[in-house]
């Protein structure tokens, strides 16, 4: 994620002085030796460079009444005949998807749709929570499509498409 960049170039260092790595101990998961060594490195460089899956495309949306949640439906109807690979995080006021699981996906997605309502003119606050997570934590080269629901003010989307412009996606 934020220190995604440092990844590669440490790699190369160690490289530089060490040509054979045999085990992979960090400092929280299991250990790695052998023929997973190899398979840890390559995750590792991947990761580091942010490549995408292509046509992997994550959704994010936060339904208050339900109508999000039905829209969404569709898109993913409409996505799925592009061709296109939806994975869905939905927030309700049953359900919470683990934040960490979202920003897993967003890393490596070729597309991002964010679908939320109107929270008192601006959007809810558990989007703005998993925004501002994807704004440090992914690369930014990803196309990305703002949804946002209202009644009385377009204000919201203002607001919502240029937190992501002011960070450079």
């Amino acid at each position: 994620g934020h220190y995604r960049e440092w990844v590669n170039k440490n790699l190369e260092k160690i490289f530089r002085e060490i040509h054979e790595i045999s085990y992979i101990l960090p400092s929280h998961g299991p250990a790695y030796r052998g023929d997973d060594v190899k398979k840890i490195i390559d995750i590792y460089k991947m990761l580091g460079r942010g490549e995408k899956k292509p046509r992997k495309t994550v959704i994010i949306y936060a339904s208050m009444y339900g109508f999000l949640k039905e829209m969404i439906s569709l898109l993913e109807e409409f996505l799925e005949k592009k061709d296109l690979k939806p994975v869905i995080y939905g927030f309700t006021d049953t359900y919470h998807p683990p934040i960490s699981e979202i920003i897993t996906d967003v890393y490596d997605a070729e597309n991002i749709i964010i679908a939320t309502s109107t929270y008192e003119d601006y959007i809810s606050p558990l989007i703005r929570h998993v925004v501002d997570l994807i704004i440090q934590k992914t690369p930014r080269d990803k196309k990305i499509l703002l949804i946002i629901s209202y009644g009385w003010s377009r204000k919201a989307l203002s607001l919502f498409r240029e937190l992501f412009i002011s960070h450079g996606f």
